[in-house]
C-alpha cells in the first residue's frame, strides 16, 4: 500500500487488481502486497474503512486521485505505464 500525487495507470496487457482507499486511510508501507492485505486489511475492514477493490484489463485506464492509498496484485503477466501529475 502507498499514496502519491494523481496519476493515471493504463494497462497495455493483462490484467491487474487494485485495492484503493481514501486518503484517510492511506499508509505508505515497504511490505509487499499480499504481506499488507494479510496483516493490514482485516483491521481496516473491521474499523468499517472505505475500501474499494476493482479489476483493471487491458485498455483500461485507471485514474487515480491525489494521495488515494492503492496496491496492485497481477492477475496475468500485465504490461502498462503510468503518470503521476506534479502539484
Amino acid at each position: 500500500m502507498h499514496f502519491h500525487q494523481p496519476a493515471y495507470n493504463q494497462l497495455v496487457h493483462g490484467r491487474k487488481r487494485w485495492l484503493l482507499t481514501p486518503p484517510r486511510h492511506a499508509v505508505f508501507s515497504m511490505r509487499p502486497a499480499h504481506e499488507w492485505v494479510a496483516e493490514r486489511l482485516p483491521a481496516l475492514v473491521a474499523q468499517n474503512a472505505a475500501i474499494f477493490r476493482c479489476e483493471q484489463r487491458a485498455g483500461d485506464m485507471l485514474m487515480l486521485p491525489d494521495l488515494w492509498g492503492h496496491l496492485t496484485f497481477n492477475v496475468e503477466t500485465s504490461v502498462g505505464y503510468a503518470q503521476e501529475f506534479g502539484y
